[in-house]
């Protein structure tokens, strides 16, 4: 049974003070489709990760609801499922884990904190224990091809990743946090740069969250 309200917007919930933003790198739940992304990363040169899942941590201050980013030519965007927890309360909305490509190849780090993380406006409290995250899809498009498309069934559950990062100790137990919690397959297998990205996520209920951005070169 899915237990979601109603929507309320980012800045309501995240104090930049005193909120961790991580981005979870290789969150899918099969073994075969973590060694598709991490095949994908490879074709463009970068490392294999150390561990899996991965735990990047960014800037609170690198979360926008713009519908205008500055980032680099080489840089792109991927859909992700945001989830917040704010207060004890948790949120769900849906993200652009935008990186620069070039920069990846060097360092996966920087080439996450080089790019502005665009994020939608609006969030739906859901329910940890009661809350269909399996039910749930995800997708993206850019310059108006479709470029995702994916179920949230193939990604850790909220439940599994709040456990993995207090067993990590990067989020203690409780603490007020934003987790971008990974990404389907890209449809064509290979990254593509554009000016218009619209992310989206559907809830089991039906509804949409989307958020559309236009990158402005820096």
């Amino acid at each position: 049974m899915t237990t979601a309200s109603a929507l309320t917007t980012i800045d309501d919930l995240v104090d930049p003070a005193t909120t961790t933003c991580l981005v979870i790198g290789y969150a899918a739940r099969n073994a075969v489709a973590v060694q598709e992304h991490i095949d994908e990363l490879e074709a463009i040169g970068v490392a294999p990760p150390p561990e899996v899942p991965m735990v990047y941590r960014m800037s609170p201050g690198l979360l926008t609801a713009s519908p205008r980013v500055s980032s680099s030519a080489t840089s792109s965007g991927e859909v992700e499922p945001v989830l917040v927890r704010s207060g004890g309360r948790h949120f769900l909305g849906v993200g652009s884990d935008h990186t620069d490509r070039v920069l990846e190849a060097e360092d996966v780090l920087r080439s996450k904190l080089a790019c502005p993380k665009p994020v939608g406006a609006q969030f739906v409290e859901i329910d940890l224990d009661t809350f269909d995250w399996d039910a749930c899809s995800i997708g993206c498009q850019v310059d108006g091809r479709e470029y995702q498309a994916g179920r949230l069934d193939s990604l850790r559950t909220p439940t599994n990743l709040f456990g993995i990062l207090a067993e990590r100790g990067a989020v203690a137990p409780g603490e007020d946090a934003v987790v971008f919690g990974g990404t389907v397959p890209l449809l064509d297998g290979g990254f593509v740069y554009g000016t218009s990205w619209t992310v989206s996520l559907t809830l089991p209920d039906g509804r949409a969250i989307t958020h559309t951005y236009e990158i402005t070169e820096d």
